[in-house]
């Protein structure tokens, strides 16, 4: 029986944020700075701010088979990635990962995009949780390439970068 896994509770996180990136490492061709994102992601873990989680599954092995990257902010709860090895798919590694990112993100519909390469790929999971596309995005991460996004929009970063100034600006107040 295959168990979700939290990063944040591994002893040798570094261990497994490097598993990950390299069991991630082919999204690169849909997600040109992936890689770049995931080093933002893997500080945001290390500095254990809260508002980051890697879900992860392994096989009997210890291989990563499974991993979900989530963001829980105040604006946005969003599963930012959503990957199960080819091999392991059709098995309930995939519902089992969305039904922990809901619960992690206190949200039965967090947002999720995936890129028309990849969507027929994700019908059949997003249809089981009634996830619904609410805006189609072209060109938001590689040129002329469709990007669908499920249970709202992406909000710009700038917006989400004030509003954090913001609200930390409140806190501090208080």
């Amino acid at each position: 029986m295959n168990t979700v896994l939290r990063i944040t509770e591994m002893k040798n996180m570094h261990e497994y944020l490097n598993k990950i990136n390299i069991f991630l490492n082919d999204l690169v061709l849909e997600y040109p700075l992936h890689e770049q994102w995931f080093e933002g992601v893997a500080k945001q873990l290390v500095c254990n701010s809260g508002e980051r989680e890697i879900l992860f599954v392994q096989n009997s092995e210890d291989d990563i088979i499974g991993v979900a990257i989530l963001k829980k902010g105040l604006c946005e709860k969003k599963i930012c990635t959503l990957r199960v090895a080819k091999e392991f798919q059709r098995r309930g590694i995939g519902t089992m990962l969305v039904k922990e990112s809901c619960d992690f993100l206190n949200t039965n519909k967090p947002i999720i995009t995936v890129s028309q390469t990849k969507h027929s790929e994700f019908i059949h999971l997003f249809k089981k949780f009634n996830f619904e596309i609410e805006k189609i995005y072209c060109g938001k991460y590689r040129d002329m390439c469709i990007e669908y996004c499920y249970n709202g929009i992406l909000l710009p970063e700038t917006i989400l970068k004030e509003a954090q100034s913001y609200i930390e600006s409140k806190d501090e107040i208080a």
